[in-house]
């Protein structure tokens, strides 16, 4: 008796789904260890301020003015973010399932396309969002590198999945081996997008928990 499909796959598929993963909960837990680094240097800043003459009412208003864009540049940030989450979670289900016999190869496919064509969007969500305007320069400039950084990672997410689809289709070690190198890229992309928006919180007078 020849044996089940899954039984002779699912090892090779359970080892893609990983790497497939790090592209989605790997960049988050990437993004939580920048904010706890970054955390602790902006709170001893903030408690060395303390001690120095009260601002002026205009310096004060101004930074509170900087905090409220920044705050909401970064909420918009993980509002996207929560989405790729979801995506990541979804995948990772039927990744889960055919490792386990319980669903198809095409159903796998069919989840690595939706998580290609969910990436696709993310990055378009993050083409359009816009950098705060009335931010000094240093700060505006961080911004719009960390939506950049994360744009372009969502585009490396996109590459990613289109090489599993690959491999899937045509058994290429050669795919296998792209698309972890993708996975790769797109993850430091990610720290580098989060390290970038948490740099500009310091900048404002804000801790990375606030």
């Amino acid at each position: 008796m020849r044996k089940p499909f899954y039984k002779k796959w699912w090892v090779w598929f359970l080892s893609l789904a990983l790497l497939a993963a790090i592209g989605y909960i790997g960049g988050n837990k990437q993004k939580k260890n920048v904010i706890e680094s970054i955390a602790a240097p902006a709170s001893n800043t903030q408690a060395k301020e303390k001690i120095t003459p009260t601002e002026k009412p205009e310096q004060e208003a101004n930074n509170n003015k900087h905090q409220k864009l920044v705050l909401q540049f970064e909420q918009e940030i993980y509002e996207i973010e929560k989405t790729a989450l979801a995506v990541g979670e979804k995948y990772n289900i039927v990744a889960e399932k055919f490792s386990n016999g319980q669903v198809s190869l095409s159903d796998a496919y069919e989840a690595a396309n939706n998580a290609r064509k969910e990436c696709e969007a993310i990055q378009r969500a993050y083409n359009k969002l816009h950098v705060p305007a009335g931010l000094p320069d240093n700060i505006s400039m961080l911004l719009t590198e960390s939506k950049s950084k994360l744009s372009i990672a969502y585009s490396s997410k996109t590459k990613t999945m289109e090489y599993l689809m690959s491999f899937l289709h045509d058994n290429e070690p050669s795919s296998l081996e792209m698309m972890k190198k993708e996975g790769d890229f797109s993850n430091r992309l990610v720290l580098q997008g989060m390290t970038k928006l948490m740099r500009a919180k310091e900048l404002t007078g804000l801790t990375n928990d606030a």
